[in-house]
């Protein structure tokens, strides 16, 4: 699954499933729905924004495309690299 560090707090954060992260900072760690949201642990606090990009990676990932911006129209562009490859 998808895992990054915080720049700031240096806590590790993982994504477990779709809808749940660990966050672990030393010994002390945490788990959070995919908002950030308590769900268990010593760590009751969490960065919410890299809770919804990760778990947004999983599920992108699962469908094999990734967002990239929008065109000057409105209509979502989308990178074709990994689905190219396949």
């Amino acid at each position: 699954m998808a895992k990054h560090q915080h720049a700031l707090t240096r806590a590790h954060y993982e994504a477990e499933s779709p809808n749940r992260v660990r966050v672990s900072d030393g010994d002390k760690w945490g788990l959070f729905d995919r908002f950030g949201n308590w769900l268990e642990g010593e760590l009751i606090q969490c960065d919410p924004h890299i809770c919804i990009w990760l778990t947004g990676i999983v599920i992108v990932n699962e469908r094999g495309t990734a967002m990239v911006g929008r065109s000057n129209a409105g209509e979502i562009q989308h990178d074709q690299t990994q689905t190219d490859k396949q």
